[in-house]
């Protein structure tokens, strides 16, 4: 049936995507445990599927070839998100001290760290302007 898609039969490919669509949900909802970014993975699958069927080799199964594309959209979006979530829990005033993750822990380094910052920080509101060498980030 890819051959004849190929070929030209387009109408074809809505029959792949029927014989398909409870694989590729079930596999985008066990990995992203949402109902709306499932569809949207299953959606995207199947767009990237068509954009680039010639390059369905035939050495798997097509079933095979479209899951791996459903779920690495599905990782991709977990990544996304998952940085979104990080960026959601950065704290307002926009300090990132004393770590730039804030859902990684501080390291044992982080007390030398703000000595460090506090004395440069000092300097520059004594001396008005910055130390010898220095430059403004």
């Amino acid at each position: 049936m890819v051959a004849r898609v190929l070929a030209g039969e387009t109408a074809l490919f809505e029959i792949l995507m029927r014989r398909y669509n409870q694989r590729l949900y079930r596999m985008s909802r066990m990995i992203l445990r949402n109902d709306g970014e499932a569809e949207d993975v299953m959606q995207d699958a199947y767009v990237r599927a068509y954009e680039h069927l010639n390059q369905f080799a035939g050495k798997a199964a097509f079933s095979t070839w479209l899951t791996r594309i459903a779920i690495h959209e599905a990782l991709a979006r977990k990544r996304r998100r998952g940085r979104m979530e990080e960026l959601d829990a950065l704290p307002e005033n926009g300090n990132l001290w004393p770590y730039s993750n804030p859902l990684r822990p501080v390291r044992k380094t982080a007390p030398l760290h703000r000595k460090l910052v506090n004395c440069w920080n000092r300097r520059l509101t004594s001396s008005g302007s910055l130390p010898r060498g220095g430059h403004a980030a």
